[in-house]
């Protein structure tokens, strides 16, 4: 997260706070705790901050992922007793392999379902956000269009599908 906001207060030099907030369309203290803050700031506001101090926002979008991919592992360690946390952490590296935001894979999903005939209901933005926290497993249906938004290779596809399904079979083991 240090590169990330060093990258940023990079750009935005001298500039003060209030002309990158008006630039930005946020708050002084959203651009604040953005630029200094303890907490990874939302990729919206750095997309904003990119955009309105003239820096390249595909740049900045891409240090957000991998700044967020950073934070998610350190409060997330891969423990041998957390399979969910340990797939979580691996499709959010497919996605910033592949530069894709949420909304991205959500834009994706939902035209894949149309395409499909929309007999498969693409993932609500929530459900997405705890499948990616490691909270959660969405239906099958829905998982494997996600897969399929993130473009993999069939190998990684097949891999995943198999993790996913490992745990999607203990969880209902578990229920019973």
């Amino acid at each position: 997260m240090k590169a990330l906001k060093k990258w940023l207060r990079g750009f935005v030099g001298e500039t003060s706070l209030e002309e990158v907030a008006a630039a930005a369309s946020y708050s002084v203290s959203a651009v604040s705790g953005a630029l200094g803050g303890a907490e990874l700031p939302r990729l919206r506001l750095v997309r904003g901050i990119a955009a309105g101090v003239g820096a390249p926002v595909r740049e900045a979008h891409r240090i957000w992922w991998a700044a967020a991919l950073e934070e998610f592992a350190k409060h997330n360690p891969d423990l041998p007793g957390d399979a969910l946390a340990g797939l979580a952490l691996d499709l959010r590296r497919a996605m910033l392999r592949h530069d894709l935001g949420k909304v991205d894979v959500l834009r994706r999903m939902a035209r894949l379902c149309e395409a499909d005939g929309d007999v498969t209901k693409a993932m609500s933005r929530a459900t997405l956000c705890r499948l990616l926290s490691g909270t959660t497993l969405p239906r099958t249906d829905q998982m494997t269009v996600f897969l399929r938004a993130l473009g993999l290779r069939d190998s990684e596809v097949e891999q995943l599908t198999g993790r996913y399904e490992e745990l999607s079979a203990a969880r209902r083991k578990a229920a019973r």
